[in-house]
Parts: structure tokens; sequence; C-alpha cells
């Protein structure tokens, strides 16, 4: 049913064209050494060392399947600011086809301002209007969703409720999935919407919001996981569990992954990842044993960076060449036959 990973070779298709839509942001981050108190206040006094800017939300998803080769466009909206040129200056620089982008003179380009000092967010300004969007960027959206999705292998959602994700967004989606991988990761509690997609990938605190329960044990996750399975019909549901790792859920397995990595500077986009991943694996042919555990290997490597990053396949192919990892996957194979 599933191999073994002795020599693994990743081999994606990077042929077909991965269409993105979602919450378009603009990361800056400013770096800088924290050793005393201000005078002025009780606060702690950042002393500036550098800067930089990189892809957040929907872009950053965009940004790692890039970053894997493959082929990609992304649908969303900025402002008409200096925020969006920077945008699109690096989508750009990151072979993402920006042709979908919208720009709105009603509303600001989401921008996260993070304050970093040794390794460590220290504080986070955000600037942005989460208000849905209106009937023109409606039409607008979907008028560019239509030009974009017509040589589509895949699409991804990418939800950061921040406006642009509504019902007729995802009902003129789920209209158009044919045969394609269409994969859903939505801060929202709107999941439910997404019925016919290949799969989502919701945190523990969205499933809660969800079904409007807090998940106390391991019973509570597997009940809610496969209720998630069975309302939206999908292929697969799956479940991030940050420190624990992703639950897998289809209908004749439940699979858990355990996280890899003892060594977290950032979480910062390891969502991102696991949905690039994932949506790429499944696009090339893999199985949803080998997709999710490629993309939980993905998200292992992310974390030991600071803030939001991507990896690549030659990360990928040397961290599935360790012994311990390969043991790993054995095993969840060897467990996925005999319970399936």
């Amino acid at each position: 049913m599933f191999s073994k990973i002795n020599n693994f070779s990743l081999k994606f298709n990077t042929s077909k064209k991965i269409l993105v839509i979602g919450d378009i942001m603009l990361d800056e981050y400013w770096f800088g050494d924290m050793e005393r108190i201000s005078p002025e206040a009780p606060v702690p006094v950042l002393k500036y060392i550098n800067s930089e800017f990189r892809l957040g939300g929907a872009a950053n998803v965009a940004k790692n399947l890039t970053a894997l080769g493959a082929n990609v466009s992304i649908v969303g909206i900025v402002g008409d600011d200096a925020q969006s040129s920077k945008i699109k200056e690096l989508l750009c620089d990151s072979n993402i086809d920006t042709s979908g982008l919208i720009v709105s003179k009603k509303r600001p380009t989401t921008r996260k301002l993070r304050l970093i000092a040794r390794k460590q967010q220290v504080l986070r300004v955000d600037s942005e209007d989460s208000s849905n969007i209106d009937n023109d960027e409606l039409e607008e959206v979907i008028k560019s969703l239509k030009e974009q999705i017509l040589d589509s292998g895949a699409i991804i959602v990418s939800d950061y409720r921040k406006g642009i994700i509504t019902k007729e967004i995802i009902d003129f989606l789920v209209n158009s999935i044919d045969d394609r991988i269409c994969v859903a990761d939505s801060k929202a509690k709107n999941y439910l919407l997404f019925k016919g997609f290949t799969t989502v990938a919701p945190n523990l605190k969205e499933v809660e919001a969800i079904f409007d329960k807090k998940l106390v044990s391991e019973e509570d996750i597997v009940s809610c996981g496969r209720e998630l399975l069975r309302l939206l019909g999908s292929k697969a549901v799956h479940i991030t569990r940050g420190a624990d790792g992703i639950s897998l859920f289809t209908q004749d397995l439940t699979v858990n992954f355990p996280a890899f990595s003892s060594e977290v500077y950032d979480v910062t986009g390891a969502g991102d990842t696991v949905t690039a991943v994932l949506t790429l694996s499944l696009m090339s042919g893999f199985d949803m044993i080998h997709s999710t555990f490629l993309a939980n290997v993905a998200a292992a490597i992310v974390v030991r960076k600071v803030g939001t990053s991507t990896t690549n396949i030659h990360e990928i192919e040397r961290y599935l060449r360790e012994e311990e990892i390969k043991d790993l996957y054995n095993k969840i194979v060897l467990n996925s036959q005999t319970n399936g």
C-alpha cells in the first residue's frame, strides 16, 4: 500500500500551476538587542540593528511553493500604497505570477511589524482592515479567479480573516473544483463551507471554534476530526497540533504524525508551509500518507528558522536521510497498513 522510505528522492510535479487565493500580507522585521529598560517608562529598549521585509499570509504560502520549484499564481487584494509595491517586488523576486493581484483604493495593504531580540519576538504591530470585501471588490476577485483558475491543477485557500475569503468566494471555488486538488487553511469558523475540497487543515483552536467545544483529550480530537471529515465529505482532514505534530483523518485511517523538531525558534508561518507542501505533494501524485509526512518534515525545518520562512527540496531530502526520521516514517506506514 505504501512504500518504505529508504532512498527517497523528491520529484514534484511543477508543470501544473497552483493557484493561491487569500489574504496577502507584508511582514516587516526589526532585529536588535534588548539590554536595558527605558528611563521614560518601565518597558525594554530594543537597540535596532537591521530590518527586512518578507511575504506573509497567502503570499508566504505561494513563496513556500515556488521555493520547491512550483509554478504559482496568486489572487488577493493589496492597497494602493508603498507596502503593495514592496509586496509586488517580493512576489516577482520569488517567481510568483502577480497578474491576479487586485489593487484597492479602499483598504490598506495588510502589514505586520515584528520586533525581534536575540531570535525572540518581543512585539508585533498590525496595520490592517479586516472587514469583508465589498461588492465591487468581490466582482474583481471573481473576475481574477476566472482568469487564473483555467490552467490550475490545484487551489489553495489561505484565509487569515482579513476580508477576502467570503461565502461567495468559497462557493465559486467549490463550483470550480473539477479534478483539481483543493486545500483550505482558514482562521475562521467557515470550514463547513469547503464541502468537496480534497482536504482542510485547521489547527486545534480552529477545530474547537468549529464545534464550539474544548478539546481536552485525544478522544475529543479524534471524534471532532472524524466528524469534520463526515460533514465535509472530503478525502481527508488534517488537524495541525503544534508541538504534537499533525493528525490525519481519512475514511479508513486515523494517523498521528509526531512533530520532529526539538529546536523551535519561531512557529510563524509553519501552517503555510504545511499547506503548501501538502498541496504540491498531492498534486504530484503522492498518496495522503506520503504527502502528510512530507508536510510535517517541512514544518519541522521552518520552525528552526526565525520569522516566516521556507524550505527547499535539498533541505527536505537531507532531513529524510536521517535514520531516526526513516525509522519513524516506516513505523507510521506499518501502523497505517495494520489499521487500514
